[in-house]
């Protein structure tokens, strides 16, 4: 039992570790605090972005 949960430790920390290294990556999780390379996730994130875009287009100071 010891050995999976180190197991599982240690793929947290290689995805850690890969995210912190790379620049897109770290700004997306920056930025939405979701780092996962699952589609799903990818979805949300998308959703996510779009829904801020909307917001930012929609301020009425933009607008004037």
């Amino acid at each position: 039992m010891q050995c999976q949960e180190a197991k599982e430790k240690f793929q947290q920390l290689q995805k850690v570790i890969s995210i912190l290294g790379d620049a897109e990556k770290r700004a997306l999780y920056d930025e939405t605090g979701i780092a996962d390379d699952d589609v799903s996730t990818s979805f949300l994130v998308l959703d996510f972005l779009l829904f801020r875009l909307k917001q930012y287009f929609s301020d009425p100071i933009l607008s004037s």
